[in-house]
């Protein structure tokens, strides 16, 4: 990208440094060693990152022999970072076949680079938070210290904007005291203001980060394509779309996802008047995605008169006002795997229904998805996507589809203190739903550890 490509050499120096390919065994990047020389060199210290309460540089430090909380990095190398990658760390999501080498540069702290040992931070948004994971890392006689803290956060978006606005301007403040302007951080700071500044402009530049693009580097038609799909489709559901249709030809899979909503399972979903005042109440609304889809998912129940059992799937096609056979046969089920799976909403409450999973208790999720969409979409959004990405939409969908058809309280009397591998399975096999979704039930709601999603 033109942003991450950095000014010509000022120097002689540093000419000759990118003539013979960089520094070699330092780290330092080619055309590098005057800004090393003045910005970085006169914005080094003593560092400590903490979200959330969890301290980021905390470290054993081999050659003190002891814990620390700080260490020695470039607050003007870090600086730089944030801001050539700030719109993909603010809105691009993460998704398991989306960890290239690109998306790594971009959300990976470690890609700052430049000879210093940053923390293994990892961010990725989920439109209204920025998701953060930290690692530790492994004992290496090579370097002098090792990365000790693992956890897994969320900031608020307004948070995450606050605190890089401050740590930019910070710098910024340091570099104007040592006498140093019109330096590469200057000039794309200021880039990044004055894109958030221009509404039109910021929402080109989030649908380039959701695409998996730095700014102007999205095909031009990808671009047209999606600003008129947002005309029939909704702005918040093309927005939940883009990311589904980053990486190889784009083009082709909004074409597909085009061509789907033209067809599908005509559905006729029975709803309760009184479930739809439950969730418009402004508590549900504040929720945190997963208690959200949760409370949402334990209101239906009870709205529908479910009780405490499973879910059968002729009681799920009654509410959803499906045939039963045609859910069990429907040719979208049939045809190749879509980018996403996506509800239609048509005249008079109906939907058409166009599945991506293709065994019974995948159908049987994503149905249950669709009615979560339903129920919670803002009522102007024409289409429902449904995809495997990590957004706040998507999470409410899982969370929602998990309650409904596997209730936790159901799930735990259930299995009685027994978490099994065989005992997981057959809760699967009781609720119709998959051994997966019964694991990620319960690590979700916080009864098992993560590491049961590793079986």
């Amino acid at each position: 990208s033109s942003r991450k490509a950095g000014p010509e050499p000022r120097c002689a120096r540093c000419r000759a440094a990118t003539a013979a390919g960089g520094i070699a065994n330092q780290g330092i990047f080619p055309g590098k060693v005057c800004q090393l020389r003045t910005e970085a060199g006169h914005t080094v210290a003593s560092l400590r990152i903490t979200i959330n309460q969890h301290i980021a540089t905390r470290v054993e430090n081999e050659w003190s022999k002891s814990v620390q909380t700080h260490v020695a990095l470039s607050a003007y190398q870090f600086a730089l970072w944030l801001s050539a990658n700030w719109w993909r760390l603010r809105w691009e999501p993460a998704a398991e076949n989306r960890r290239s080498v690109d998306w790594q540069l971009s959300h990976e702290l470690r890609s700052a680079g430049h000879g210093y040992l940053w923390p293994p931070l990892v961010f990725a948004s989920d439109n209204d938070n920025v998701d953060v994971a930290c690692s530790s890392t492994v004992d290496s006689h090579h370097e002098p210290v090792r990365y000790i803290e693992e956890f897994h956060t969320s900031l608020s978006g307004n948070a995450f904007e606050t605190e890089v606005d401050s740590f930019v301007d910070l710098v910024l403040g340091r570099l104007s005291s040592e006498g140093i302007s019109q330096t590469e951080l200057h000039h794309l700071w200021q880039e990044v203001v004055e894109e958030r500044r221009d509404s039109k402009l910021k929402s080109l530049r989030i649908l380039e980060a959701k695409l998996g693009y730095d700014p102007e580097e999205a095909p031009q038609s990808t671009i047209r394509n999606l600003l008129t799909l947002s005309n029939s489709a909704g702005r918040e559901a093309v927005e939940e779309i883009a990311p589904a249709c980053a990486g190889r030809n784009p083009n082709a899979k909004i074409k597909e996802i085009t061509e789907l909503s033209q067809r599908g399972l005509e559905a006729n979903p029975q709803i309760p008047p009184n479930l739809l005042g439950v969730l418009k109440r402004s508590q549900t609304q504040q929720l945190l995605p997963w208690d959200k889809g949760r409370h949402a998912a334990v209101a239906a129940r009870r709205a529908f008169g479910l009780g405490n059992q499973p879910v059968s799937t002729q009681q799920l096609c009654d509410i959803l006002g499906v045939p039963v056979q045609e859910l069990q046969n429907s040719p979208a089920i049939a045809n190749n795997t879509p980018p996403v799976g996506l509800a239609i909403r048509i005249q008079d409450n109906m939907l058409r229904l166009n599945f991506r999973r293709r065994n019974k208790t995948g159908v049987r999720f994503e149905a249950a998805r669709f009615l979560a969409d339903h129920l919670l979409a803002n009522a102007a959004e024409t289409w429902l996507p449904t995809t495997d990405l990590k957004t706040v939409r998507q999470k409410c969908q899982r969370s929602f589809a998990a309650e409904f058809l596997c209730p936790l309280s159901a799930l735990k009397a259930r299995l009685d203190g027994d978490f099994s591998e065989s005992a997981l399975d057959e809760a699967g096999e009781h609720f119709d739903v998959s051994p997966l979704a019964v694991r990620n039930q319960l690590v979700n709601q916080h009864v098992l550890p993560h590491s049961y999603l590793e079986v």
